[in-house]
Parts: C-alpha cells; sequence; structure tokens
C-alpha cells in the first residue's frame, strides 16, 4: 500500500513519531502530506536565538488558526525583553532604541493582540489605542540622562501614579503597545492551554516583569524548566509560585533560583532585597523532581518548599561559590529539612560546601553525622568533606568511637554505619577541598557492603588524582571474586565523572543551529567559526511546486546535527 493511501489518522500517527526537521520535509512534499501533518508541525515552539525569530508572527497564526494551539505541548523560549529595557542608563543604544521605536505596534495589531488577551484571561480589559506609545516617549525623553528620581520606572507608566498602583491591565495595554517582548510571551503562553512542559533559556532577570495570566491556568504543565543566567542572586523562585500551586507540576528544573533579586532599576545601596517563598504544606504534592542548581534560597524559603512537595522523589541541590552559599542551609540544616521525606525520598544529590552558612552563627558541626534513617534513599551524590566526623562517645549502632582529630570523612572508617540501608548507587564527588573517602574506608566499606547494605551495587569516587586513582582500581581488583557473590556484584569505579542535569546539555543560544525557510527550501544554519564569520548551510528540505512560503511554529529553531545534510556552498 502506497503511504499515500493510509488514512488521515495513521498518517497523522506516524508524524507524531517523527522529529520536528523530518515532518519540515514531509510538509514540503505534497498537498495531502502536508495538510495532514501540519498539526504535528505545532507540538514545539522553539525560539531560542536572541535578536532573531520575533514572538508576533506566531501568535499571529495562532490567532487566526486557533484549532492549532491545542497541539502546541512544548515550548522552549530564549530571554525576552522586559520593562528594564527602557533603564536610562543601562538601557538602549541608539540604534537598539531606534529598533523599539520601530516594533511599536500599529492599531491593528494592537488591537488584534488585546482583544486575544483579554479573551485569554490575561487582562481584563482593554485600553484604547494611543497613537504614540507613553512608555516609548518616557523612555527617549530620559535616556543618557542623570536619574532625577529613585527608582527610575516610578513614574514610567503615570507621571502621578507610581509604578507599583498601576493596575495589571494598564501595564501590559501599555508594555504591549510599545512592542516590547515581555507581554508578548505572557499573551503566547495563554494562548496554549495543552503546553506540558516550558523551558525559559534565561531567569526572570527583571523583577518588574509581568506575571504570567491565562484562563488555563496551565493546568497542563508538568515540567518547568528555567535556566537562568549571570548572578544566582538575580532573580526569585518566588516569582514562579503562582503558577507552581495552580498546576500539576511533576518536575521543577531551576538554575540560579534565589529567595533575593538583585534590580538595577531600585536605588543602591538597596538594590538586593528579599522576595519570601509563599507556600502552603503541601500545596506542590504532584511534584516528583526537584532540582536546585547554583541556587540561594535561604532555610525559611527552603523548608517552605521541601513542606509543599509532599510527594517528593528526587532531590537535586547546588549553591554555588562561597557568597551564596553563605546565605543557604548547611548540609546537616538541609537534611534536617529533609526529615519530612525521610521514608519516601529516593534520590539526592548535593553539591555543598561546609565551610560557610546562614546558620552558621548557631553554632556546632555543619557536616552530616548519618543518614540511616532516610530509609527509601536508592541513589546518593555527595562530597567527602560534607560528612562530620564520629567524635569521642559518639554512638553509631551501639558502638563508641574514639576521637579523631580530622574533621572530613577523610580519616573516618566504618562508613558503612552511616549510610542508607537501601542504597543502590553511591557516588562521592570531588568537592572544594577535593578530599576522597580514605582507602581503608572504601576497603572497608566494599567488603562488609553484603550484610550492610546489601542492595549497593555502584559505587564512584570521583578524583582527578592519578596516584589515588590507582589505588582505587588496585583495591578494587584486589577484592573481587570471594568477597563480593556473584548475585551481589558491587561495580566500583573512580574518575571525575558526575551526574549529569539537564543544564550540563543546555546549548549556548547564540550557537544553536537556525532552521528556517530560504524561499526554496528549509535550510538549518550554523555558525561553524565565530571568529572568521563564515557560515555553513546545510539542506533539510527541498520545494515542491504545490507548497508555497509557510510561518509555522515549529520551523523556528530545531537542533539538527550538522552530518545529517548534504553540504551545501550557499543557499
Amino acid at each position: 500500500m502506497a503511504l499515500l493511501d493510509l488514512s488521515a489518522e495513521l498518517l497523522l500517527s506516524i508524524a507524531a513519531d517523527l522529529r520536528q526537521v523530518d515532518l519540515l520535509n514531509i510538509s514540503l512534499t505534497c498537498k495531502r502530506l502536508r495538510h495532514v501533518t501540519e498539526p504535528e508541525l505545532y507540538r514545539e515552539y522553539n525560539n531560542l536565538r536572541p535578536g532573531c525569530h520575533p514572538f508576533l508572527p506566531f501568535i499571529k497564526k495562532i490567532i487566526e488558526r486557533p484549532e492549532l494551539a491545542k497541539h502546541v505541548r512544548r515550548v522552549d523560549l530564549r530571554s525576552w525583553q522586559t520593562v528594564d529595557i527602557f533603564h536610562p542608563v543601562f538601557g538602549l543604544t541608539d540604534l537598539a532604541f531606534e529598533k523599539v521605536q520601530a516594533n511599536a505596534l500599529t492599531e491593528s495589531d494592537y488591537t488584534l493582540l488585546a482583544e486575544a488577551s483579554k479573551a485569554a484571561g490575561v487582562i481584563t480589559a482593554v485600553d484604547r489605542y494611543n497613537s504614540k506609545s507613553r512608555v516609548v516617549e518616557k523612555c527617549g525623553l530620559t535616556r543618557h540622562k542623570p536619574l532625577l528620581v529613585d527608582p527610575w520606572y516610578i513614574h514610567l507608566f503615570d507621571d502621578k501614579v507610581p509604578f507599583d498602583e498601576i493596575p495589571y491591565d494598564r501595564k501590559y495595554c501599555q508594555l504591549l503597545r510599545s512592542g516590547i517582548e515581555d507581554p508578548l510571551v505572557v499573551l503566547l503562553l495563554a494562548l496554549l492551554p495543552n503546553v506540558n512542559e516550558i523551558f525559559l533559556r534565561g531567569g526572570p532577570r527583571d523583577v518588574n516583569m509581568l506575571a504570567w495570566r491565562a484562563h488555563h491556568r496551565f493546568a497542563s504543565l508538568r515540567r518547568l524548566i528555567v535556566c537562568g543566567q549571570g548572578d544566582p542572586l538575580i532573580w526569585p523562585v518566588e516569582f514562579f509560585s503562582t503558577i507552581l500551586v495552580t498546576t500539576r507540576l511533576e518536575s521543577f528544573e531551576v538554575q540560579g533560583g534565589s529567595s533575593w533579586y538583585c534590580n538595577i532599576g531600585d536605588p543602591e545601596p538597596d538594590g538586593e532585597q528579599v522576595m519570601p517563598l509563599a507556600l502552603q504544606p503541601g500545596s506542590l504534592n504532584h511534584v516528583r523532581s526537584l532540582h536546585m542548581e547554583l541556587c540561594c534560597l535561604n532555610i525559611s524559603d527552603m523548608q517552605n518548599l521541601l513542606l509543599a512537595c509532599t510527594g517528593l522523589k528526587l532531590f537535586y541541590y547546588s549553591a554555588g561559590n562561597a557568597d551564596v552559599a553563605l546565605r543557604s542551609p548547611s548540609p546537616a540544616k538541609m537534611i534536617e529539612l529533609l526529615q519530612p521525606l525521610k521514608d519516601s525520598l529516593e534520590v539526592l544529590s548535593l553539591d555543598l560546601s561546609p565551610l560557610w552558612y546562614e546558620d552558621y552563627r548557631g553554632g556546632g558541626d555543619k557536616r552530616l553525622r548519618s543518614l540511616t534513617h532516610m530509609t527509601a534513599l536508592k541513589l546518593l551524590d555527595i562530597s567527602a568533606e560534607m560528612w562530620r566526623p564520629v567524635e569521642k562517645n559518639d554512638e553509631v549502632n551501639g558502638d563508641i568511637y574514639p576521637w579523631y582529630e580530622d574533621l572530613t570523612l577523610h580519616e573516618i572508617s566504618d562508613l558503612h554505619l552511616r549510610l542508607p540501608p537501601n542504597l543502590h548507587t553511591l557516588i562521592f564527588h570531588v568537592k572544594r577541598k577535593q578530599l576522597e573517602p580514605k582507602i581503608g574506608q572504601l576497603e572497608d566499606l566494599i567488603q562488609k557492603q553484603p550484610a550492610f547494605l546489601p542492595n549497593l551495587q555502584h559505587l564512584h569516587v570521583g578524583s582527578n588524582k592519578y596516584r589515588y586513582c590507582t589505588e582505587v582500581n588496585n583495591l578494587n581488583r584486589r577484592l573481587e571474586g570471594p568477597l563480593r557473590p556473584e548475585s551481589r556484584r558491587l561495580s566500583v569505579g573512580v574518575g571525575t565523572d558526575r551526574l549529569e542535569t539537564i543544564f550540563d546539555k543546555v546549548i549556548p543560544s547564540d550557537s544553536i543551529p537556525d532552521t528556517k525557510w530560504f524561499g526554496n527550501k528549509y535550510a538549518t544554519r550554523h555558525v561553524e567559526d565565530f571568529t572568521s564569520g563564515e557560515e555553513d548551510y546545510f539542506i533539510s528540505g527541498e520545494e515542491d511546486d504545490s507548497s508555497d512560503e509557510n510561518d509555522y511554529g515549529s520551523d523556528e529553531d530545531d537542533e539538527v546535527s550538522d552530518d545529517e545534510y548534504e553540504h551545501s556552498d550557499g543557499v
């Protein structure tokens, strides 16, 4: 049976398993395949490269053909312009200001988008169209001039009414009229009721950016990834609290989130302020994975967040540099905050240095003593220097241990008595002091593993020291065989490897291949050498006589490897 003889339902089912770039090729084959597979082209909307692909064309397409909105399942967005673009000192260059002026919406576009915003539940009332944008005019008058008031945006929307007293609808409509991207992103998300994954390649760096609103209340959202950029104290996790509690979110992955924010528009030295995370216990009971990389939450916010995630199975937390760690919970405090999850948490990865923390003044050792109470834990990724010594008269499983001068796990034996009993995988990654468990300690652990940690199958020790790695490998070879029955074989590894995260795989936005329509074919363009300025093009589809130029949301930025296409000297 020929492919074209298949039913539309079957063809659409086949299209659901194809990559976006393959769907682009199929859409150019003939009218029938283009018509049948078109909905699947909209399952992803990617807008990744800064300065490219404005949001407006895709929004107009969805407004024009609303039946396509229900097919969008994933949204991947670059950082976008917010109100801080109008800052008179740190804001627009002359060229950028001219571009902002040119992007101001026409009356027809403003009316179309404003009415769509009202219908989607973003606003309740539409402000009338003004021939000139108040925001752009204000920006033009104050650009490159000394600040006369603090903060600079206090009268951005009205000369008499302060910024914080302006209603949301009025802010939204004025920013929409100005043509900047913040209201367009809010509208885009409000038009897509079935989105289950949102990936933001740039955290909400401007605390004054517009809150997300929509009639659908993001009911289908299951995964939210926020890849912050720059200073880890620059954006507050609280920005997403309303979204978190109104969804059935299962995975929340954050890079650079904080309890604080640093807004360049606020007067110095008060530019760094706390925005508390307000969550009720159990309000995020659907969250199974909480991944916080290079974050900085204070003890109160961390406690609120963990108490809200009653169904949490995976928790990853890293605190970045010492200045950030000073504000974060210590290793011991973090384990204390995880106490309500001791019988349910299955994966724990902590990347903390036990030197400086918010609770430092409370005294006492900030390192870990034992994790045996975490009965459900199967994977533990931790550093050796996060463990405290077993001190004189301390009891571990009834045995009294003498005093050890070294303050880290480096000199402590009997590790097998301090680990979770159901552990499946144990990773010691290298941290600041580059300390590893002592060889004798590893030998003791491997020998006693069958009796005390019967489920342990994988042990990995991070080290960049050649001698230490050699000693671990020799130990592993020496203990293989009779000490470990085949049914309980323990795999031991050593090296610099660690658990990969979603943020390890984030490609910088300015190097992502760019799939675009070039008049007679779809092609993916990739800049091979940024210094030479030369570009290579790779053909990904030829034009069919029956097809015309289109504006699919998915042809924005498909990530395609260079070797998948025949090289072309140009388009």
